[in-house]
């Protein structure tokens, strides 16, 4: 008798796990069948808050960080092991502190966006972030749809002295696809390494920096935005081996140890690949960074007539050792070389840093702040006096 009421016990059990299986992957449009360890959301929502105050003193702080998973759901990862399929991110983080007249404010929100559900069908342990995307039949595969993110920080003294920094900074794209591929790390969108290993792509980065300052005596005001990749669109790797590709528009298909950064480069069916790419021959291995424009013969031939070519007065660009990307012109026949601009002029044509890059508008923005922080020390110290 206590052996049938065990067996009908387990029997009820295991149609109710069944149902409520079901019933969840219904709910949200997700799948997972004859898989192991699958973690699938398609909507879902957390705003966990928390606050602090000084009864004896005028200190209070509070923060916040909301968080929202969104979508339909769609997301596919059957006959898969270890598979995490999560829709789109949008998280609103916040700090706020006031310490007797001055207020503090941080602010950073950030998020993943796609479109369309996720799918890692007969693959092992795939992460698939934001929509579009597809790793079947992979191993060990992060697809990540486009990223942004856009903090700030505000401090306010009173109501007519307030400082404000801001940056922003993103990779935009939906849809990257990594089918019987093996170690892929994919971020932004239109990503392509299907049937490659050791593949690493990423979209076209661009942002920028803002910032404001306001006095008693006046205000200042600057924007910085900077892009990296240029081209727009994903990144090829199809059938390669030891890929990187930061940017968009690059096309490494069929390639063994390929890098390229920057966006547009092509250097299909090479071997050993230089970051610039190739605009030689198809095939060819070692290739340098710049590229090889001809066979050895035709450079041979341009360096042995190089006497002759003197006299049309031509000039030749060579590539400046020790500073990546700067160039100088020499003019042949004796004639003065052009000179280079001057440092002072690269930084107030670029407004950056030499050898940095840095902005130097958010570099004067901070400067204007403390002087303006120092000034009202000063008056402070002396109106005590």
């Amino acid at each position: 008798m206590r052996c049938k009421l065990l067996g009908t016990a387990a029997a009820v059990s295991a149609l109710a796990l069944a149902a409520a299986g079901t019933a969840l992957a219904d709910l949200g449009g997700n799948t997972a069948s004859n898989s192991i360890g699958s973690v699938q959301v398609g909507s879902a929502s957390v705003a966990p808050t928390a606050s602090a105050s000084v009864p004896s003193a005028p200190v209070d702080a509070t923060a916040s960080a909301p968080a929202d998973v969104s979508g339909s759901g769609g997301n596919t990862a059957s006959n898969s092991v270890g598979s995490v399929q999560v829709g789109n991110v949008a998280a609103t983080p916040q700090i706020a502190a006031t310490v007797g007249r001055t207020r503090v404010t941080v602010h950073a929100p950030a998020g993943v966006t796609g479109s369309g559900g996720n799918s890692a069908n007969r693959s092992v342990g795939s992460v698939q972030a934001g929509g579009g995307n597809s790793a079947n039949r992979s191993i060990g595969s992060v697809q990540v749809s486009g990223v942004h993110a856009a903090p700030a920080v505000d401090v306010a003294r009173g109501s007519r002295t307030s400082a404000h920094v801001s940056g922003s900074a993103g990779i935009a794209g939906s849809g990257n696809t990594a089918d019987r591929s093996v170690g892929t790390a994919q971020v932004g969108g239109g990503n392509s390494a299907s049937r490659s290993a050791l593949t690493i792509q990423s979209g076209p980065l661009a942002g920028g920096f803002g910032g404001s300052v306001g006095t008693p005596a006046g205000g200042l005001a600057t924007e910085i935005p900077f892009g990296f990749g240029g081209s727009s669109g994903g990144n090829d790797a199809t059938r390669s081996v030891g890929t990187v590709q930061i940017g968009g528009g690059n096309s490494a298909a069929n390639s063994i140890g390929t890098a390229q950064i920057g966006g547009g480069n092509r250097p299909a069916g090479s071997a050993g690949t230089s970051p610039g790419g190739s605009t030689g021959p198809a095939g060819s291995a070692g290739t340098p960074p710049g590229g090889s424009t001809g066979s050895a013969a035709g450079t041979a031939g341009v360096a042995a007539s190089a006497g002759s070519s003197a006299g049309a007065g031509a000039p030749s660009t060579t590539p400046v050792r020790g500073v990546l990307g700067q160039r100088k012109t020499i003019v042949l026949h004796g004639s003065k070389q052009q000179a280079t601009p001057s440092l002072l002029h690269r930084v107030s044509r670029l407004m950056t840093l030499p050898f940095t890059g840095l902005p130097l508008g958010l570099w004067m923005l901070l400067a204007a702040a403390l002087a303006a922080a120092g000034f009202g020390v000063r008056g402070r110290v002396l109106a005590h006096r």
